[in-house]
């Protein structure tokens, strides 16, 4: 199953496994929508 996690405007699509809590999710969105930022920003 996926989960998709609102930054504001930005969204972001998690995979979510087996027995996965809340916390785990969140762990993920985090952690992804932080490279991306950090991808967006070295580029300007």
């Amino acid at each position: 199953m996926k989960v998709t996690v609102n930054f504001g405007e930005t969204r972001i699509v998690v995979p979510c496994k087996d027995g996965w809590m809340v916390r785990d999710l969140i762990d993920q969105a985090t952690q992804r929508y932080t490279k991306i930022v950090e991808q967006v920003t070295c580029c300007f």
